[in-house]
């Protein structure tokens, strides 16, 4: 199969492609190389490199516009339908947990829901648009994910760095939030290109909801590590969590939370 993956400099791009590039032929294309908010350059790609699949990875980030947001907005919007009208077998898009008015939900509240912030609804607009398309198509929703390619500042990276580097452990503020190792992403995304997955839309979650307390004391647990753990904000942020039960009937077999920590701290050695 020829895959483009769009984003594909970003974090999930750099995760994807080595393990996809294995089986399957993979374009991850920079933002310099391929601008997808071109339709023309987008459709000629495709056609160029003979694309039935696309992993619809890439991001705008609203802080580099409007301040309202609305400019991230509808360039959210235009990129996915440029991509949405390509002449291909298969597409896997990536949602998010702002969707949902509230925490812990499932997939059929989530889409019946109106989202609270604009970013949100971008995603939620997309959801309700891809499952009317009139080929394969996946909606893969998460709240957070974490992996050896994610940037230096996020939670995971930093501090696990900072376990290596013998250095407290830093939390802005605690929360109850859901992450997905990217190595359970990455199987989930495979069962789509082998058609086992049947579901179209699907949220990407473990089933126990965690604060970012208790995963830095499981961090210091794997790394046999006794460094302390610093939170500096003391009221526990809001709750971001969705509801994992659907993936969990799907039985791919995820490995869990304890052992994407374990792979990425061996990674980051």
């Amino acid at each position: 199969m020829n895959i483009l993956i769009t984003g594909g400099q970003g974090f999930l791009g750099r995760s994807f492609t080595p393990i996809l590039s294995q089986k399957h032929t993979v374009f991850a294309p920079s933002h310099k190389e391929l601008d997808i908010l071109d339709l023309e350059l987008l459709t000629n790609f495709v056609r160029q490199h003979n694309i039935n699949c696309i992993i619809h990875a890439a991001t705008i980030l609203s802080r580099e516009y409007s301040p309202s947001g609305l400019d991230a907005f509808y360039l959210t919007l235009r990129m996915f339908e440029n991509v949405a009208r390509q002449n291909i077998k298969l597409l896997i898009n990536f949602g998010s947990g702002e969707e949902s008015d509230r925490p812990n939900q499932c997939e059929d509240y989530i889409r019946s829901c109106v989202p609270p912030k604009i970013s949100g609804l971008s995603k939620s607009i997309i959801t309700q648009r891809l499952l009317s398309l009139p080929y394969p198509a996946y909606n893969l929703r998460f709240a957070g994910y974490f992996g050896p390619e994610e940037l230096n500042n996020r939670f995971f990276k930093s501090n696990l760095k900072r376990i290596i580097n013998r250095e407290p452990i830093v939390i802005y503020q605690d929360r109850i939030m859901d992450f997905i190792s990217i190595y359970d992403l990455l199987l989930v995304v495979e069962s789509i290109i082998n058609r086992i997955l049947v579901y179209q839309d699907i949220n990407c979650a473990y089933l126990y909801k965690i604060k970012l307390s208790e995963i830095a004391k499981t961090m210091l647990t794997l790394t046999k590590s006794t460094t302390p753990i610093i939170i500096e904000q003391p009221n526990m942020n809001d709750e971001y969590t969705i509801d994992g039960n659907l993936l969990y009937s799907c039985r791919l077999g995820l490995s869990g939370l304890e052992d994407g920590i374990r792979r990425m701290y061996e990674a980051l050695l």
